[in-house]
């Protein structure tokens, strides 16, 4: 899988662009033996994109980034990345037990 560096905004220096919300995006690569793809039945870019979206529902799930984050990383809007987590049984509410869920439904 490989991602090309890019620069979702141009000719501004670093300050503007952190200031303005633009970001620069990191490439990372790694090696996948044809036979692999040929096995699984798909391409570079379909492989791509289930990493990414396993990387971003593992990072979510370990509480490391964001939902938003998350969905940016999949690529995806974050309702479907919702719908994505909860058909992987991973859950957006971050409850500790069912007591704190039903006190928090009774308070709702």
């Amino acid at each position: 899988m490989i991602f090309r560096n890019r620069k979702i905004k141009t000719n501004m220096n670093r300050d503007d662009s952190i200031a303005r919300g633009a970001k620069t995006i990191s490439t990372i690569s790694i090696n996948v033996p044809k036979e692999i793809l040929l096995d699984l039945k798909i391409n570079e870019i379909s492989f791509s994109n289930y990493a990414k979206r396993f990387l971003a529902l593992d990072l979510y799930k370990n509480k490391n980034i964001s939902l938003g984050y998350c969905a940016e990383l999949a690529e995806m809007p974050e309702e479907d990345f919702i719908k994505f987590l909860g058909s992987n049984k991973v859950s957006i509410f971050g409850y500790d037990d069912e007591e704190e869920f039903l006190e928090e439904v009774l308070n709702a």
